[in-house]
């Protein structure tokens, strides 16, 4: 069942803030490891993967979507697995763009986080973080 509330336009707001902080923290991890470290730019991709998926899981449970019922290894499985498939896809792009483009890492990452952010969003609206038991209780608080 999809919750109506997690599919509106400030619920997309909030969770384009809490992209746009996980993605200039993802960005400055992969400008970090290329520019500064000089190490291979997928170092940098694994690490934005191992740092920013609990932050972003923490800050879309309690700031995107306010789930007001307390967090489970269902709905944290699932945030992964969109994470990681988003993660995957993301990749897949950079290097593309990369090797194919010529394009740098950080334009290439940047680029990848741009075209992800509706599935993102609407992965997480209807499936990661969907109604359930304590739904109304969600809408109730925002």
């Amino acid at each position: 069942m999809v919750d109506a509330g997690n599919v509106s336009l400030p619920t997309a707001v909030r969770h384009g803030l809490v992209g746009l902080l996980c993605s200039l923290l993802n960005l400055a991890i992969v400008h970090g490891t290329d520019v500064w470290l000089r190490a291979p730019y997928l170092l940098g991709l694994a690490a934005t993967c191992v740092i920013t998926i609990p932050l972003s899981y923490f800050l879309h449970r309690s700031v995107t979507f306010r789930s007001a019922h307390p967090a489970s290894l269902p709905e944290a499985g699932r945030f992964a697995v969109q994470q990681l498939a988003q993660f995957g896809v993301g990749v897949v792009l950079t290097i593309l763009a990369v090797e194919v483009l010529t394009f740098t890492p950080t334009l290439a990452f940047g680029l990848a986080t741009l075209v992800l952010w509706s599935f993102a969003f609407l992965s997480q609206a209807v499936w990661v973080f969907r109604a359930g038991p304590h739904a109304a209780s969600r809408r109730d608080a925002a």
